[in-house]
């Protein structure tokens, strides 16, 4: 309303000032601006058609684009931005190397053979089926292998156990990879880079027939914990310097793998003393991906890469602060290892007034939830409690040290098993 207001009342005081006399000029010079009145409407229809951006036309995908089919020593990039979410195929591939830098919706690689593949995020589930002397690295929400043999396969998977079906002779170990545009292609994907189901595995052909299922009494085991990407593909920079990144971003985590605390042969007592030595770390939010990548290629590293203490999990969930607040008395006793008000509030921030002020009353307990970073730790257990002290001092200097809990050790307090259990098991991952 305002604006067509203003606009009468401009083009009335713009309006000319008409002679009044006998010949008719008032009248002539009155039409004259209602044509000039009349000529604005379609002056402002044409500029408005001509400002008004052109319609987008959908891409034209060519299927060509998406199947790799027959090759035989090929070295081929998908780069990112090729795929676009989209479905790919690779079949009948021999002794070729084939990075996906994309993101795609799913990923069949079937009947190839000495073969170096690697999947970008798959937001569904990757098959590999009859194919044999593979070397994989692949990131998805699922995976599923058919009629396989002889594969190395470094894993990131978001939704239950990877499967494993008639495959024999496959080294499973977690997914570490890196190049420009990999994190925001997780994102893209709807991956969360810090859970991942990687050692949990479904051997179905064993559940079938009855057999025995697990790593190293079916069909299949762990990799050494030491095998590095470079291990299974050519690095990146070989072929895209531009394309490498440094760094990771996901976790390398340990899984189920057994301990390298205790060798097969230790006894009751020793496997439970290595159980015992587990903490539960909680990062707060807020830059909680900045802080926990920080924690792991920094504050620990030392500990991380000697192998005295080992990352088992990690997992982002929502917690309520009343859920919170279980964990924590669950987790500790000691008063000096309490979390910081910073802490806490970073789940419940304080109430404002109208004005924007924060409001003098506490935090309200019933807030909704607010995403937390976990990891479980488990420590060399001859020297747990010192290695605790260690880790708990480190910490302490980091910027966001305000951001952190570091729980009690289980064999200081059970309750400990509890809160580990209920924040890795018994919440709902984000």
């Amino acid at each position: 309303m305002g604006c067509n207001f203003s606009r009468e009342k401009e083009e009335k005081e713009a309006a000319p000032i008409v002679p009044t006399d006998s010949s008719g000029g008032k009248q002539k010079a009155e039409q004259k601006q209602d044509q000039n009145q009349n000529q604005k409407p379609a002056e402002k229809s044409a500029a408005a058609s001509a400002s008004a951006p052109a319609p987008v036309e959908p891409v034209k995908l060519d299927p060509k684009d998406f199947i790799l089919s027959k090759l035989k020593d090929q070295t081929i990039i998908k780069e990112p931005g090729s795929i676009r979410g989209q479905q790919f195929v690779i079949e009948e591939c021999e002794n070729c190397t084939i990075y996906l830098l994309d993101h795609s919706a799913t990923v069949s690689i079937d009947e190839c053979t000495n073969c170096r593949i690697f999947v970008g995020p798959c937001e569904s589930s990757v098959f590999v089926r009859t194919s044999k002397q593979m070397k994989l690295i692949i990131a998805a929400q699922q995976l599923r292998t058919r009629e396989c043999s002889d594969i190395d396969l470094l894993l990131y998977v978001s939704a239950g156990q990877p499967v494993i079906e008639e495959t024999k002779n496959v080294r499973l170990g977690c997914f570490h990879f890196n190049y420009f545009g990999l994190a925001e292609q997780f994102v893209a994907a709807g991956l969360d880079p810090w859970y991942s189901e990687w050692s949990n595995v479904h051997d179905f052909t064993a559940s079938v027939a009855g057999g025995e299922s697990g790593a190293g009494r079916g069909s299949w085991n762990f990799i050494d914990p030491t095998t590095k990407s470079s291990d299974l593909l050519p690095p990146l920079d070989q072929e895209r310097p531009d394309l490498s990144c440094p760094g990771f971003v996901t976790p390398i985590t340990w899984g189920t793998r057994p301990t390298p605390f205790a060798s097969p042969s230790a006894s009751s007592s020793s496997s439970a003393a290595s159980s015992s030595s587990r903490c539960l770390v909680l990062v707060a939010p807020g830059s909680e991906d900045e802080v926990g990548f920080d924690l792991l290629e920094k504050c620990w590293s030392e500990f991380l890469n000697d192998q005295r203490i080992i990352l088992v999990r990690s997992r982002r969930v929502r917690l309520t602060p009343n859920k919170l607040q279980l964990i924590i008395d669950a987790a500790s006793d000691d008063p000096t290892h309490k979390p910081s008000q910073q802490f806490m509030t970073a789940f419940a921030p304080p109430a404002t007034d109208k004005s924007g002020k924060k409001a003098s009353k506490p935090a309200n307990k019933n807030a909704p939830s607010a995403p937390a970073l976990g990891f479980e730790l488990q420590l060399q257990p001859d020297s747990a409690p010192e290695l605790l002290r260690t880790l708990r001092t480190a910490s302490s200097h980091h910027a966001s040290a305000h951001k952190l809990f570091i729980s009690d050790l289980v064999a200081n307090k059970r309750e400990t098993e509890v809160a580990l259990d209920t924040f890795f098991e018994n919440l709902a991952v984000m």
